[in-house]
């Protein structure tokens, strides 16, 4: 009995030390899968038109924060930008694509969740007269669009490595994205090999490009405190997690 006794204690221990409570809540960070091997976590985010799966995908670039995205797109129809005669379309800032993002937060996510989200520097590739750079720049956002490389260019990490690579696009099946439903393809913010060309994802899941003025799905992103409280429950059978009251 006595075994027992200190059994429970030691693992109420461990708990307590890695952020649960009493009541089943739990720290976000505690969401990262610490393996390939693990599932993915799911957090339903509160919008203004009801809740939405977000995927934990691990601490964002620089350890600011934790990285969650939308499961399915939360639009099937935007064109990254419109074209322009200084070559620039294909820029993230700014864009069309970089102002939904912003709408989206502004008109989707509801307050409390506005005021959780953070703003954070993402990493996109400077400005050179319409060709390829290495060099980088930070720009603030709270929500955005993933890189291609976030989203697993692996074979274009030398010109496009924006941010840091996700393991959960480790192969096509994990990039693939719905909308309504059905397999959509989606825009990355990472400029392709011209002034009019931009990194995407299609509806299978593999890596491509599209001209800026054609229209592919948004798949917001942001990223929130590790240590918020968020808390165990199940969805049609599957196990969900909410943010704790």
């Amino acid at each position: 009995m006595k075994t027992i006794t200190k059994l429970i204690t030691l693992a109420m221990m461990l708990c307590l030390a890695s952020g649960c409570a009493a009541n089943g809540t739990t720290r976000l960070s505690n969401l990262i899968p610490a393996s390939k091997k693990e599932a993915y976590k799911r957090v339903m985010i509160p919008e203004v038109d009801g809740e939405a799966s977000y995927l934990v995908l691990g601490q964002y670039f620089k350890n600011q924060g934790i990285f969650l995205m939308r499961e399915d797109l939360s639009s099937d129809a935007v064109a990254f930008n419109v074209l322009s005669e200084d070559k620039s379309s294909s820029y993230y800032e700014d864009s069309l694509l970089d102002k939904y993002m912003e709408s989206f937060y502004n008109e989707k996510l509801t307050l409390e969740m506005q005021s959780l989200v953070l703003k954070v520097d993402i990493e996109v590739c400077e400005k050179s007269h319409g060709a390829p750079t290495l060099k980088k720049e930070l720009i603030s956002r709270k929500v955005f669009a993933p890189s291609d490389y976030e989203a697993g260019a692996y074979n274009y990490a030398e010109y496009w490595s924006e941010g840091k690579q996700v393991k959960y696009f480790s192969d096509s099946g994990f990039k693939m994205a719905k909308y309504n439903g059905e397999p959509c393809g989606w825009w990355t913010r990472t400029w392709g090999l011209g002034p009019d060309v931009v990194q995407a994802v299609d509806y299978g899941g593999r890596q491509t490009q599209g001209q800026i003025e054609s229209e592919f799905g948004a798949r917001p992103a942001f990223c929130l405190s590790s240590s918020l409280k968020i808390i165990e429950d199940k969805l049609d059978g599957q196990t969900v997690y909410r943010l704790a009251d």
